[in-house]
């Protein structure tokens, strides 16, 4: 390492980011931990809250595969395979797009006892979550930080 570098990790920027990985690291094992009980892999967790995400939040009505990469940042061929055994659990249905059959349609199945049991305990597990990583701060700290966090946000999307 030379001098360059050293300076570089006492920067606040090379701060921001660490600190944001140690909380995401924090936040993800902490979920993954507490509902392995329920059987879902890290990859089919994620792929459940962003199909509920876009379903019910965003309102869209069909959700397609490559859709869901996008969301999920990650490559179409990865998903499939995710997919592929999360169908054998019958986690999620997929179907052909009625105006392009080679586009496949996702949903959760809502009937599967695990989908309603990993819906049900995330939002238990991540208020438990939110609050361990949030105990620190007082209520206008907390109101501060989202603030901070919403801009950030919006920066990102391109809303500033």
């Amino acid at each position: 390492m030379n001098d360059d570098d050293l300076q570089f990790l006492n920067t606040p920027e090379f701060c921001f980011v660490k600190r944001f990985k140690d909380i995401h690291n924090f936040m993800h094992k902490t979920f993954r931990q507490q509902l392995k009980a329920e059987g879902v892999t890290p990859s089919q967790l994620s792929v459940i809250l962003e199909l509920r995400k876009m379903q019910m939040c965003e309102q869209i009505e069909e959700v397609n595969q490559i859709m869901l990469a996008e969301a999920l940042f990650i490559e179409a061929i990865s998903l499939a395979r995710t997919l592929d055994k999360m169908e054998k659990l019958n986690l999620i249905t997929r179907s052909p797009n009625t105006t392009d059959k080679r586009v496949k349609i996702v949903k959760l199945n809502y009937e599967c006892n695990i989908v309603k049991n990993v819906l049900q305990n995330v939002r238990e597990v991540g208020f438990n979550v939110s609050s361990s990583i949030l105990k620190c701060l007082d209520e206008a700290e907390k109101a501060q930080f989202l603030q901070i966090l919403e801009k950030l946000n919006n920066n990102l999307c391109g809303k500033i």
